[in-house]
């Protein structure tokens, strides 16, 4: 009996982290108000019985698409989540960021989540009124030591499930405002190729970029972890590029693409 108690819980566990999913976007109210919104795609749904441990983003505006970048400020005007920025804003390859993360964790989540539903995570009060886009960033970008602590603005939230208690963090896909991810479904397929696939080691990616752009590579496992990112310069026309898989775990993954607010992901795997 011991046994088949300890074998339930232990599957339990294993469903409850299983292809844990978020999203995160960002939407302009009025006033030069953002709202910064946060929804589960896939797992198990927050509610006020678990605790968040650590929730971080950024911000980024360029300098060459903003004529007064570096007059920009952003707060917080309102958070249920006990955002704030993480310090003054900083420069880092002619971009102006601000990072932000919670002022106290751990606490439990304000309200439960619906599946599939955004919830605003807080409010941000932009100080130009001047047309100017910030947009979250994918990018890993370590902000200054703030009380000792190096804060990433790569959106990041850390959920300690009241089923298990164990912290574990996830990493938020960042979609357009609409909330509609592009996918390789419903683009031209060959915008996409990876071979082959089911892969042993080496999986080769062709993407067809529409123009010359930056774009971030990852590949995320089941439960939603990052394994591998790559920043690339695109040019416009066919891109070429291979991922090294050899010490991933055999299984399925996530390829996912982002450039200029469009995602197209493609389910990949590997073998041994």
């Amino acid at each position: 009996m011991k046994k088949l108690i300890f074998l339930f819980s232990f599957l339990s566990i294993a469903v409850l982290v299983q292809a844990q999913k978020f999203e995160l976007r960002t939407q302009p109210l009025e006033d030069g108000t953002l709202t910064v919104q946060m929804r589960v795609t896939e797992g198990t749904t927050p509610t006020t019985s678990d605790l968040i441990g650590d929730l971080t983003f950024g911000l980024l505006w360029s300098s060459a698409n903003c004529a007064n970048a570096n007059t920009i400020e952003v707060s917080v005007a309102n958070s249920n989540y006990n955002i704030i920025p993480a310090q003054a804003r900083f420069t880092k390859s002619g971009d102006l960021i601000q990072a932000f993360r919670v002022s106290t964790a751990p606490f439990t989540f304000p309200t439960d989540w619906v599946m599939g539903e955004f919830v605003e995570v807080a409010q941000l009060s932009v100080s130009s009124s001047a047309a100017c886009p910030l947009t979250l960033t994918e990018m890993n970008h370590n902000s200054p030591i703030h009380n000792n602590l190096l804060v990433a603005t790569q959106p990041n939230i850390t959920i300690a499930y009241a089923a298990d208690g164990t912290g574990r963090d996830y990493l938020p896909v960042i979609v357009p405002a609409d909330g509609v991810v592009s996918s390789v479904d419903n683009l031209e397929e060959s915008r996409l190729l990876a071979y082959p696939n089911p892969a042993k080691e080496l999986l080769n990616v062709v993407f067809d970029a529409p123009e010359s752009t930056k774009a971030l590579v990852r590949v995320y496992n089941i439960t939603g972890q990052l394994v591998w990112n790559q920043q690339l310069q695109l040019t416009a026309g066919e891109n070429q590029f291979t991922i090294d898989g050899a010490k991933f775990p055999q299984g399925n993954y996530l390829l996912n693409i982002i450039s200029d607010n469009t995602q197209i992901s493609k389910k990949v795997s590997f073998i041994e």
